[in-house]
């Protein structure tokens, strides 16, 4: 799979190393649910594959395919090669399940990867009362 599809396709998953990420914040997000999107881009960016998975639900479909794809991103780039502002636009919390809807820049200095804008809608529920990411699916992605 290319860098590109990891980043793109890769649901969650691949969303920046290196740069620090920037978080604005949309609406009434609680804090606890924003806390796992900027844990996820964190974990990720300090090249920590176990923390990164840390974030995500273990009952996930996705994630045996997030953490392949996570650690080979990470085996291909350096610090510094990718930068991300991730935006939550919203988030719809009921019970122990919350939709978060994220626009999600990524702007690489990788040959052939293209900087794109996602819109995203991550799928968090609880686990051992906790949030974490369940699913997550790619509405759009322009190129920037």
């Amino acid at each position: 799979m290319s860098r590109r599809a990891l980043l793109v396709a890769g649901g969650v998953g691949v969303v920046a190393v290196g740069g620090g990420a920037f978080f604005l914040l949309g609406g009434d997000v609680p804090d606890d649910v924003r806390a796992v999107i900027e844990e996820n881009a964190q974990a990720l960016e300090a090249g920590d594959v176990d923390r990164y998975m840390e974030t995500m639900h273990p009952e996930s479909p996705i994630y045996d395919r997030t953490r392949s794809q996570t650690e080979a991103l990470l085996q291909q780039v350096s610090a510094g090669e990718l930068t991300v502002e991730v935006t939550i636009e919203s988030a719809d919390v009921s019970g122990d399940r919350a939709d978060v809807e994220v626009v999600q820049t990524t702007r690489a200095d990788i040959s052939g990867f293209r900087d794109n804008r996602a819109h995203q809608t991550h799928e968090l529920r609880t686990y051992q009362g906790e949030w974490r990411i369940y699913n997550s699916a790619v509405e759009d992605v322009e190129y920037l």
